[in-house]
């Protein structure tokens, strides 16, 4: 359970945008990477730790499937009460980002997306209103159109 959790919570940060992204310039390191080898080249790259835990087949790609699931099982992680929908407060609650959400403009950052996915504006997320936006995300991410993210897609989609 706690695997689990730890993995939802990991890809979490993929979905709601909180990755913390590595630039693609030159960097010391292997691959693409921004500052000391934690880009494309790095297969513990943050983004790769997560891209690994969302595909769940390990075929090297998300599918909207994979995508979907780890959505829902985000959703349940945070929605700390039962109750079906999540508040700003359980929203903020969950700390994804690599500093511990010490980071002022990353939580600010989070905190403006919620009234995005809130679509009937109630003040919570239902599970529908998050997997939604999750969906929506991975359209926007597959700029090859083949219903599937492969590391670079992915990596957008958590930028």
């Amino acid at each position: 359970m706690l695997r689990k959790l730890a993995v939802t919570t990991l890809a979490l940060a993929t979905l709601s945008g909180l990755a913390f992204a590595q630039g693609m310039g030159g960097g010391m390191g292997g691959g693409m990477g921004g500052g000391m080898g934690g880009g494309m080249g790095n297969p513990n790259a943050p983004f790769m730790q997560r891209f690994k835990a969302v595909d769940e087949n390990g075929d090297g790609f998300v599918s909207q499937a994979e995508m979907t699931t780890n959505a829902e099982n985000v959703f349940l992680a945070m929605d700390a009460d039962g109750s079906g929908e999540i508040t700003m407060e359980e929203y903020m609650t969950v700390r994804m980002n690599p500093d511990g959400g010490k980071n002022p403009a990353m939580q600010q950052r989070k905190a403006d997306r919620f009234p995005a996915m809130d679509t009937d504006s109630n003040g919570q997320v239902s599970k529908a209103e998050f997997v939604n936006r999750a969906a929506a995300g991975f359209a926007a991410a597959d700029v090859s159109g083949d219903g599937r993210l492969d590391p670079m897609e992915f990596r957008g989609h958590a930028e």
